[in-house]
């Protein structure tokens, strides 16, 4: 796999060229934007204030809808480094009820987004991926188109639990 100096100098080589830190600058711009507008537009949401930046393998952040947080489950806005898109998560408060409700969603039929496979490990229940080439041109487009894609996630799972509870 290499020596830990052959990764560090390669990563010194790569940020000495600019574009990493330009591009990685990007992905915080879009998401502060995104969290401005779920912030405007969601009275009824409750928007985490810090953005979680991670080890270039995920950056996000939390959003709470009421319903959601009774049940102790969150919705994250992540980007993920790994796949190089944007996604919007199901979590939870904590592992049990990660479990709980990973076990839940498949028992009662949920089949408008992906559960993930396994949860060992994973900080997901149930994930929408979004396409892989957005237009960062355009920041401002995206963070709203993103902001509406977590508004239908987060009324998708509202609708599936009422109707199911």
């Amino acid at each position: 796999m290499g020596e830990p100096a052959v990764f560090v100098e390669e990563f010194r080589r790569q940020l000495a060229k600019g574009m990493i830190q330009k591009g990685y600058r990007m992905v915080f711009e879009v998401l502060s934007l995104i969290r401005i507008s779920l912030e405007s537009k969601g009275a009824e949401l409750s928007v985490s204030k810090n953005i979680y930046h991670g080890y270039l393998d995920m950056s996000y952040f939390a959003v709470t809808a009421r319903s959601l947080d009774a049940r102790k489950l969150k919705v994250a806005v992540v980007f993920n480094y790994g796949s190089f898109r944007f996604e919007i998560w199901l979590s939870a408060a904590n592992k049990a009820i990660q479990k709980k409700y990973w076990t839940w969603f498949n028992t009662a039929g949920y089949s408008v987004h992906p559960r993930v496979p396994d949860i060992e490990g994973q900080d997901s229940i149930l994930e929408k991926h979004l396409e892989r080439n957005m237009d960062f041109n355009d920041p401002a487009a995206l963070a709203d188109m993103i902001a509406a894609e977590t508004f239908a996630f987060i009324g998708d799972i509202e609708g599936f639990l009422e109707r199911n509870d």
